[in-house]
């Protein structure tokens, strides 16, 4: 469930820049068309549902999260740039963010800093423990035993969880602050 969430995590956060980048040129036939094809991503999570335990919620997310990031983060091993892994994560959390809040009614100026904010927050929250995860990648590639790969996993996700939790935190007071009926609509 967490690795399909992250598949349609990865698509919506890809349409939310290109409609980021439409309504930033005035293209709106081309910003609804990205808006309306993000809806039906988002619809597909949605109906999923979410676990109702809070530990089983965040390490889905957690999952979700490492398959959004798994291209960027196989592309950081490679040629050792942190920067590489998280700029993905910005432009993704930007883009899925832009478009949401896009969704919500807000208008391009309120949509596009909400969105830097919780990217901002993401990369925070991701930033711990990606010189080893990128040691742990090199490692398999290079031919190291597999079975270093269940203990990498294991580790990631125990590394990904207070990352999950600062993110969705410092993510949950930028609504608060900006926005106090959000909360209500959560």
């Amino acid at each position: 469930r967490g690795a399909v969430k992250g598949g349609e995590g990865f698509r919506t956060g890809a349409l939310g820049m290109a409609q980021f980048a439409a309504d930033a040129v005035g293209a709106d036939d081309f910003a609804a068309a990205m808006k309306k094809s993000a809806k039906t991503s988002s619809n597909k999570t949605t109906a999923m549902g979410d676990p109702s335990n809070f530990m089983q919620r965040n390490l889905e997310g957690a999952v979700s999260s490492i398959a959004q990031q798994l291209p960027a983060l196989v592309g950081g091993a490679a040629t050792g740039s942190e920067a590489l892994v998280l700029g993905s994560m910005f432009a993704q959390t930007f883009g899925q963010e832009y478009g949401n809040a896009r969704e919500q009614g807000r208008d391009i100026d309120d949509a596009a800093q909400r969105a830097a904010i919780f990217g901002a927050f993401e990369v925070a929250g991701e930033k711990l423990g990606l010189g080893e995860q990128f040691r742990l990648i090199r490692e398999a590639a290079a031919g190291k035993p597999t079975n270093l790969l269940t203990g990498w996993l294991s580790n990631t996700l125990k590394k990904e969880l207070p990352g999950e939790l600062f993110t969705t935190t410092g993510q949950f007071v930028t609504d608060i602050k900006g926005d106090p009926q959000s909360v209500y609509r959560m």
